[in-house]
């Protein structure tokens, strides 16, 4: 059995909403620190929120900024391969449905 669709509109109750957010933020870290592990990749979070006065960093502070550091060092196209702006995925719709129109004939 499946789980329901989550509707994505801002919750009301503000400590339910806090709530949620803690939990969240919880499974997102660890997910990230078992992709970590799991893959070999470097990675790091900073999360900003109206809850808390600092951002929360994660691994932690100084590896974070190593990450940073080391992603600014790479080279351009390097750091923006997937990178697509709006016309390039324009283009690339146009050239599917193209293709798919060409299939149909």
């Amino acid at each position: 059995m499946g789980r329901s669709r989550v509707m994505c509109e801002l919750i009301s109750n503000e400590t339910v909403r806090n709530a949620t957010f803690r939990k969240r933020k919880a499974r997102l870290l660890k997910k990230l620190e078992e992709l970590t592990t799991l893959c070999g990749i470097i990675a790091c979070s900073v999360i900003f929120s109206a809850y808390d006065d600092q951002p929360e960093v994660w691994p932690s502070p100084t590896e974070a900024c190593a990450v940073l550091e080391e992603f600014g060092n790479s080279p351009a196209n390097r750091q923006t391969r997937h990178v697509m702006d709006q016309e390039m995925v324009l283009h690339r719709n146009i050239c599917q449905v193209k293709k798919e129109l060409e299939k149909e004939e």
